[in-house]
């Protein structure tokens, strides 16, 4: 019986866990700036981008010396 318990238990712990939880982001929420894409390998090549180009998906950004 106690084993049941466990079982139930673990059960209940992991779909619990599983909610969907969904964040809203707006578009006031990035800082608004545009910068050359530099990667000749990158379908935006050339192509000034930012923040809001890449809206709804994961994005990264990294100001760094290059040199």
């Amino acid at each position: 019986m106690n084993r049941l318990w466990v079982i139930l238990s673990v059960l209940l712990l992991t779909v619990s866990a599983c909610e969907d939880k969904k964040v809203e982001i707006e578009d006031s929420d990035f800082p608004p700036f545009l910068v050359e894409d530099l990667n000749p390998n990158s379908s935006t090549y050339g192509k000034e981008v930012g923040p809001s180009f890449y809206f709804g998906k994961v994005s990264a950004y990294y100001f760094g010396d290059p040199g």
